[in-house]
This record gives C-alpha cells, structure tokens and sequence, in this order.
C-alpha cells in the first residue's frame, strides 16, 4: 500500500511554493542589482532561504510516499528514503498536538503526517499491530515501583505511597502555575509573595529527598514516575520575574555582585543535588540534570539577592530631575509603555524607561521627573522612577 501527501496538501504546498521561489528570485535580483536600495547581505539570505525552502516545499509535495508490505515500512522523503523491516518497529507513540510517531527497536521514529492521504488507515493498522511505547514504559515502571522495598514494607504500602505521590504532583503543579500567574499580576515584590515564591523550590526538593528517588526531577506525558520539579522551576521563574522583570531597575554590576551570585549559586545548587541525589541516580541524562540544576540555582540566587539588595535598603536617595523627551508603546499580548529621558548619572545619552500604565498616561513629553538612585544593600544601585 502507498500513501502519499493528500491533493489539497498539494494545493497548499504548492502555493506556498511559488511564494517562496518569487520571493527568493525578487532578493536575488535586487542582491545583483548594483542600484539595489536593499542591504546586500539581507538581499542574499532572502534569496538563499526563499529558493532553498522552495525547492525543499516542491520535493517534499512530490517525493513523500509511505510504502507499506508485508516486511517492510518505506518512508521517501524529499532528501533520502529509509525502509524499516517491520520486526523492528517497537511500537507507536502519540506526541504534542497528536502527532503519530512509528518507534523502532533502536529508539528511533518516524512520524506520519497530518497531510498524508488516507492517514487514519495508516495510523490504525499500527495501532493494530503495535502498542503504545509510552504505555508500555508506564506500565513497567509502576511494576518497578511496586517491587522496590524502598518504597514500602508491602506492594500494599507502596501502592498507597504512589497514589499520594501523584496527588502531590498534581498539587505542585497547580501550585507552580499559580505562582507564575501571581508573579505576572502582582504589584510591587511584598516580602510575603517572596517568601513564598522563595521557600517553595525548597519544598520540591524536601519532598524529593523525603521519598527516597520515588519522585523524579523530570517529567513524562504517561510516566509513572511523579515528580515536584514544576514546583522548583515554576516559583523559581516566579520569583525572577516579580524582582527582575517587574520589580527593581539595577543602575549597574560590578565584579562582586558576580561574585556573590557564583558563590551563593554553587552552594544553593550543591544542597540541591545532596537533597535530590537519590532521583539524580536514576536519571538517565545526569550532564543535563546538573546542568539544569545549576541555571535554575542561578536565577533563583539572582532573585533573591536583588530581592534583599533592593527591598531592605534603606541608603539615602540620590536624586536625578530629568525631563521627558518621548513615549512610545509596544502592543503585542501585552502593551508595553516606554519613557525617553534626558541624560542622567552613567546614562550620558539619556535613557528610555519601562514604566506603568497609569505613569504613562499622566506624564506627557516635557514634563520633569525624579529618578531616585540608591546604593543599595549588598551594594548594588538601583533606582526608581516618581512623578
């Protein structure tokens, strides 16, 4: 049986085929154009990249069949052709947005596309032939659970223990995301939501070290291995976006606040790791888990030093009054609204500042500002804005 890209995928493809190679002809003749206004380096990408994806569009529409036999699955794409002897083929797996992923014995894939014709008959003889890869790792898992003693006295224990791991996971993920909204609606940075964006990555790990490696530092779509690191990452990113993004404006870094913050993320990683050592143990991709640990420790130790530098200073104001000299918004999702200022302090050329909505509006282009300049806590200026 074969099957290839479906006709209205065709019409579609071929479509933007044509865009892309009149695009691509369009920047090659403004690139060897010596009167050409465009910039010659753009011109010549644009010409690369709009022939190149064309060319690939048209051999992907053309090339693409999925042979099927009674031995072998062969996939031509537009590049190469691969057959797979259908013994080796482990079994199938549904990704992100339902994609369908045929899975080898070696852990490879081949997926089935969206715009192939008659691809549900494809996709159910696999799911015929074959079982769901993930389902069958989740259900080796849970019986690897319940046979470690590590987990209980009795399978019993263990499947008691498990089930209220997985409530815990539910919780902490629900928890993480409110904390990311929190940090994106709350105001200013209150000691209290600090507190708590701060004290809830400690908790992950608290709960990851109490249960002894059955809680993991990943997590898997149908895994049966739950896990509390959506809880680290999502208050961690919580408490960075409250004092970094929406909090505190930095005047400048010296050579110790990267000091402070390689010393106090080396520690805050170690205790980390000793807390999490028994599911780092198991992980499969340990360089990695290390090295998320440490990011993660980084931005967190950031968060906090800024967070105590900014919030508990109490240096005298060192005032700038400068005059506004532009606004300008930026609307996407969110709108974003914008000062220009004159020169002040380092900023010899003037400065463009982030401000409120409502600071925004009831300012106008000349008016005088302050900026309140202070040394800070642990000596790292900062400022503020007021009318």
């Amino acid at each position: 049986m074969e099957y290839r890209i479906a006709k209205g995928w065709k019409i579609f493809s071929h479509i933007f085929t044509f865009i892309f190679f009149i695009g691509g002809v369009v920047c090659f003749l403004q690139a060897i154009n010596p009167d050409t206004t465009w910039p010659v380096p753009l011109a010549w990408t644009g010409a690369v990249f709009g022939i190149a994806l064309a060319a690939y569009l048209y051999l992907y529409t053309v090339r693409t069949v999925y042979t099927l036999d009674d031995h072998t699955l062969t996939v031509a794409g537009p590049l190469k052709t691969r057959s797979i002897p259908l013994g080796e083929i482990a079994g199938y797996r549904i990704g992100e947005k339902q994609r369908f992923y045929v899975v080898t014995n070696n852990h490879g894939s081949i997926g089935i596309p969206d715009s192939l014709e008659r691809r549900s008959e494809l996709v159910a003889w696999v799911r015929g032939k074959y079982m769901d890869v993930d389902l069958l790792e989740q259900e080796k898992d849970n019986e690897a659970i319940l046979e470690n003693e590590q987990f209980g006295v009795d399978r019993e224990t263990r499947l008691q223990r498990l089930a209220l791991a997985k409530k815990i996971d539910i919780a902490a993920t629900v928890i993480g995301i409110g904390l990311l909204v929190v940090s994106f609606f709350y105001g200013s940075p209150e000691p209290w939501i600090m507190a708590i964006f701060f004290i809830a990555p400690w908790v992950g790990v608290a709960v990851t070290w109490y249960y002894k490696g059955l809680f993991k530092l990943y997590k898997k779509k149908k895994g049966a291995y739950p896990s509390v690191v959506q809880l680290m990452a999502l208050s961690t990113f919580a408490a960075f976006v409250t004092v970094a993004i929406r909090g505190y404006r930095i005047y400048g870094y010296d050579q110790h606040v990267w000091q402070m913050l390689a010393v106090a993320a080396i520690v805050a990683a170690g205790l980390c790791i000793l807390g999490c050592r028994q599911a780092i143990v198991t992980s499969g991709k340990k360089p990695l888990t290390y090295i998320c640990i440490v990011v993660m420790a980084t931005v967190y130790c950031y968060s906090l030093m800024i967070f105590y530098n900014c919030h508990y200073d109490t240096s005298p104001d060192q005032v700038y009054s400068v005059a506004i000299t532009g606004k300008r918004t930026v609307k996407g999702k969110t709108t974003s609204y914008y000062v220009s200022v004159t020169p002040w302090g380092r900023y010899t050329d003037g400065k463009e500042l982030s401000v409120s909505s409502h600071f925004y509006s009831a300012t106008a282009e000349g008016d005088s500002i302050r900026i309140l300049l202070d040394s800070g806590k642990l000596h790292i200026p900062w400022y503020r804005v007021v009318r």
